[in-house]
């Protein structure tokens, strides 16, 4: 495979036809598509030319669709009209009872036994099969129609890595270990991005993206969540990812446990400062949190360790709640 034919393709990707319905002169949920298939081709769950209309493939997609959620459009449709512009055809395969995918004529088999999906045009196939070329093509995307949306389409990557995943997985089996405050930071040998993926991931997965504190539970359908990973000792402190280190906390709360304005004593009951209750309205939103038990997951060993929230509490709740005295005092609202 030459370079001609990767500039051929990216002449295409770059010239695709505009949508009638974008004020902005292009149709974003089929680049979103393409997006989301190369995805799927990184991470080594598609491998023969052959894309099937999944539920991953959707879920995927749902989080680029997620970065504008005015668009409304389903993966067959969009496919269809990757086929009018050249890049692929649609197609129908038969799982047989051996769950072998074959051709098959769909008008004499079962509903339920045909999977619906999409074939690459045989080029364009061989070309994202190379790493090089595909990391090429999916730069391209980004750059030429949604380089203010880079950010957030590179962790949706990192999100779904292999590495991330592994790296989840290698947090929650850590339970089974003695728990350690602090840990070198020399030992720590995953990249950044990956490591806070896979940290919010094992925790959103044991708490089911509920806080804590308040129980709120809002997920879309894209994956995102009001919640976030919290490590109780801080990373830059701590360099500890064990998810015995870590909350899942609503964005309020997440900020308010930071700040130090509340804390999880032994009996995992909330403690709240005495001084937040001088702010009116706004602090009795933390003050009738008081005592409160957190919502924990149902298995004990995931629960938050008491070595790191007594941590907490001695290091970020008692300078948090004397800062906040001090500066009330200063204001002539506490005596």
């Amino acid at each position: 495979m030459d370079h001609s034919t990767l500039q051929c393709y990216i002449r295409k990707i770059n010239s695709m036809n505009r949508s009638q319905s974008e004020s902005n002169g292009y149709a974003p949920d089929k680049l979103f598509l393409m997006l989301a298939v190369i995805q799927l081709m990184e991470q080594g769950e598609i491998s023969e030319n052959w894309i099937s209309i999944s539920d991953h493939l959707d879920a995927i997609f749902s989080k680029y669709i997620s970065l504008m959620p005015w668009l409304n459009s389903t993966i067959h449709d969009l496919f269809d009209d990757l086929k009018n512009e050249g890049f692929c055809h649609l197609e129908k395969r038969f799982y047989s009872s051996e769950s072998q995918m074959s051709l098959f004529p769909s008008a004499v088999q079962p509903q339920n036994a045909i999977k619906h999906g999409a074939v690459l045009e045989d080029n364009l196939f061989t070309l994202l099969m190379i790493p090089e070329y595909r990391e090429l093509i999916r730069q391209n995307i980004i750059e030429t129609y949604f380089p203010e949306l880079r950010q957030r389409i590179e962790d949706f990557a990192v999100e779904e890595s292999a590495e991330t995943k592994t790296y989840s997985k290698t947090l929650i089996s850590g339970v089974e270990y003695e728990f350690e405050r602090f840990k070198c930071s020399k030992l720590i040998k995953e990249k950044p991005s990956v490591r806070s993926a896979g940290f919010r991931r094992a925790i959103m997965k044991i708490y089911d993206y509920t806080c804590a504190v308040c129980e709120l539970k809002i997920c879309a359908s894209s994956g995102e969540s009001v919640t976030d990973a919290a490590h109780i000792i801080p990373f830059s402190v701590s360099h500890n990812d064990d998810i015995r280190n870590g909350m899942s906390l609503c964005k309020s709360h997440h900020w308010a446990f930071d700040a130090g304005l509340i804390a999880v004593n032994e009996d995992y009951k909330v403690i709240v400062s005495r001084a937040v209750s001088e702010q009116g309205p706004t602090g009795a939103m933390l003050t009738e949190l008081q005592n409160n038990s957190i919502w924990r997951p149902k298995e004990v060993k995931y629960h938050p360790h008491e070595d790191a929230l007594t941590w907490h509490r001695e290091n970020v709740y008692k300078r948090g709640q004397a800062h906040l005295i001090n500066k009330l005092k200063e204001e002539g609202i506490l005596r």
